[in-house]
């Protein structure tokens, strides 16, 4: 049987003694049996007290009841059985004296908790500390300080021996409505590459509430819990800072709460504001390019190109400036075409400007539209006026870009004979022709070729140099025969070297001293074209 117990009995046995020497024999042989059981020297022990934070707040000037929760732990060496009440009360927290303070009533609930010590020992026990104020004029807005004791059999409220354990850090504080002032408006740039910004901003609890409160400070007692809303309405725990905000104006409503008096509010506004510019995706050139002059299908699809611009926020807008055509100083048919274009997104701001170049060249040289062999020509030795004429003929050129390519330079060519016959030959003209570009034709050839196949002609008349002479006449036969007859060429100015082929003296059948001479002559010019024989 445990210490507890032998006391129980022994409490019994002198409820019944009716003489000081029977409580003194039978005193000696409880303690005989005392001695003799287990756990003698075991003892109940209190191990430490706890004052429970304050429950509930009373505003100043009003009365009312706050309570504390107080706990009484059993000492971890205490093994002693059986169930006792302990005893408690309230402390001065500084002087070893009873509490007490005008205006202040107290009371525990139980008045003796009980713990139990058997076989089924508890950890702790409990008891509520409920203080009143029953006169507010005299309860200080300062906290009052106070302690609390538990003590067991051998101790005291008020004595410093025995079982006992304190907790002085028992407060009883009037409670204090809360009061919030807001920060100062925030005006802060979205953060790079986006459309909102993490806004911070400090809130700082004031424990000592006769202090005035600036931007960014809240008070009250117990300290408030804060809550944000961004419409006045719905709110959330948490005072808002460190979130996201989005670009524009944010109205944010604070809210402090403790459970004292009204809520109090503020409001104030976080500007986030864009001042970010679009950037373009489109590397610089990306659309630059070289097109040749007549590519109409590929100006067109150039000129339709747009760079893509990506802003933190939203792209409002892209503004193409179109260029005009810029001519080089040497070809009016190569330049460029310089188009712009700037982003802007819906705050205003506006990108960089983007350009790009397209480029016009003329590579193409011009081409003949003329037939080759189209201008050759064949004439005769004498055709002055076909001659002439066809020396008057031009190819005709067309051009990809250049539309007037009758800039046309002619080489004309001399007349060189062919090599038997100084009146057929060739004049040999050629042409070239450039656009404004520079590009430089192929050679365009006209061959004229001269020929000679007219014979020469005998201009003496047929007969004109027949005779019929005596056959005596040896003078008048003499002369007639260095007459020769004369002979005309269409294109060669010398035919003189006639050909005379000398007939013999042939007599006639009846007659030995009559007959006849027969002489023939030929003539070829300078291309061997031979007239017709002339007789004699």
């Amino acid at each position: 049987m445990i210490l507890t117990q032998n006391k129980l009995v022994m409490k019994k046995i002198y409820k019944n003694l009716r003489t000081t020497k029977a409580a003194v024999i039978l005193l000696f042989i409880g303690l005989l049996i005392l001695a003799t059981k287990p756990g003698f020297a075991e003892q109940n022990k209190i191990g430490k007290v706890v004052i429970g934070p304050q429950e509930g707040y009373i505003m100043p000037g009003v009365g009312g009841s706050v309570s504390y929760k107080i706990t009484i732990y059993r000492a971890d060496d205490s093994q002693a059985s059986g169930e006792l009440n302990i005893g408690i009360c309230l402390k001065d927290a500084v002087a070893d004296a009873i509490f007490s303070h005008p205006g202040i009533s107290f009371s525990f609930y139980p008045e003796e908790p009980l713990m139990e010590w058997g076989n089924n020992k508890q950890d702790s026990t409990s008891t509520i500390l409920t203080i009143t104020v029953t006169d507010p004029g005299l309860i200080p807005t300062t906290p009052i300080l106070f302690g609390l004791r538990a003590y067991y059999e051998s101790g005291s409220c008020e004595g410093t021996d025995g079982d006992y354990e304190d907790d002085l850090t028992g407060v009883f504080q009037l409670g204090v409505p809360p009061a919030i002032v807001c920060p100062a408006n925030i005006t802060q740039d979205t953060d790079e590459g986006k459309c909102e910004a993490d806004v911070s901003y400090s809130l700082n609890y004031i424990s000592d509430a006769d202090l005035t409160l600036i931007a960014g400070e809240y008070h009250g007692i117990p300290e408030p819990d804060i809550y944000y809303s961004f419409d006045g309405e719905n709110y959330t725990a948490g005072d808002g800072s460190g979130l996201a905000y989005p670009k524009g104006t944010t109205t944010v409503y604070l809210k402090a709460s403790n459970g004292v008096g009204d809520d109090a509010e503020c409001s104030f506004s976080v500007l986030v504001e864009d001042n970010e510019d679009p950037v373009w995706s489109n590397g610089v050139q990306e659309l630059d390019t070289i097109l040749a002059c007549d590519d109409d299908a590929g100006l067109i699809l150039a000129q339709s190109w747009t760079p893509v611009a990506t802003d933190n926020c939203e792209i409002s807008s892209i503004d193409k400036t179109s260029g005009l055509f810029i001519a080089s100083q040497d070809c009016q048919q190569s330049g460029t075409i310089t188009n712009t274009w700037i982003a802007s997104d819906a705050t205003g701001n506006t990108s960089s400007v983007f350009t790009q170049v397209i480029t016009i060249i003329d590579t193409v040289a011009p081409v003949w539209t003329t037939e080759e062999y189209a201008l050759d020509s064949t004439l005769a030795c004498d055709d002055g006026d076909g001659l002439a004429l066809v020396q008057t003929w031009y190819p005709v050129a067309l051009d990809n870009c250049d539309d007037d390519v009758t800039d046309i330079a002619k080489v004309s060519g001399d007349f060189v004979p062919s090599l038997d016959c100084d009146q057929s030959g060739t004049y040999t003209n050629t042409w070239t022709v450039s656009d404004d570009c520079g590009n430089t034709s192929a050679v365009f050839t006209q061959v004229i070729t001269i020929i000679d196949t007219v014979a020469p002609v005998w201009t003496t008349e047929e007969y004109a140099l027949d005779s019929t002479l005596a056959c005596d006449d040896g003078d008048g036969l003499a002369l007639v025969q260095t007459w020769y007859p004369v002979a005309l060429d269409n294109c060669d100015d010398d035919v003189t070297d006639i050909v005379k082929v000398s007939g013999d003296f042939v007599p006639s059948l009846d007659c030995d001293q009559s007959g006849t001479y027969t002489n023939t002559w030929t003539v070829s010019d300078d291309c061997g074209n031979t007239s017709a024989v002339f007789t004699q």
